[in-house]
């Protein structure tokens, strides 16, 4: 845990755009090395349930950070959505991910979930029919990430890696996907 070590975060790179870069420049490359050492009182992980309000499910979409979590309440449709996405100038990527590939393929797993209520970290909640909207943008009929640019920063990083249940990885280079069995 990178805050219980005092460590700040690990290197992100800007998502795909000009106000993502502007806004990447102002906010996040100034950001500070280290921080005061905070003890977590209950560590959460994907698929866990924190027994609060009848239940609410911990969701791991990595990508904005490696252990990035979404909190989901789902007798009330609502998605806590932290940094998965953005809301700044409508519903969109981060402004900055350590993976972004790999942050597609959370928001790609996010919509298929169901939620009327989505709470950004930074922008504007989406009060009606936020589940819909994802499923428009992200979901399985669409191609996201052929909208990323191969020459975006993080394409040109090189490979990236996302942990996947059943021990299968998905490794994307340059928006090319290959499976690999561990």
């Amino acid at each position: 845990m990178l805050v219980g070590a005092g460590r700040a975060m690990r290197r992100l790179v800007p998502a795909p755009g000009i106000s993502n870069a502007i806004l990447y420049r102002t906010m996040i490359a100034p950001r500070p090395k280290t921080v005061s050492p905070v003890k977590a009182d209950v560590l959460v992980g994907n698929g866990d349930v924190i027994p609060a309000d009848g239940g609410i499910d911990v969701i791991h979409t990595p990508g904005h950070t490696e252990g990035h979590l979404v909190f989901l309440h789902r007798d009330r449709g609502v998605a806590f959505l932290g940094d998965a996405a953005s809301n700044l100038f409508g519903l969109g990527l981060m402004i900055a991910y350590e993976h972004l590939q790999q942050g597609v393929m959370s928001l790609r797993h996010l919509s298929k979930f169901k939620f009327d209520l989505a709470c950004f970290g930074h922008g504007q909640a989406i009060k009606r029919d936020a589940g819909k909207r994802f499923k428009a943008k992200w979901g399985q009929n669409t191609r996201p990430e052929s909208r990323l640019r191969p020459e975006s920063t993080a394409a040109r990083a090189g490979l990236l890696f996302g942990e996947r249940k059943g021990g299968t990885s998905w490794a994307s280079f340059s928006g090319r996907r290959k499976r690999q069995k561990d």
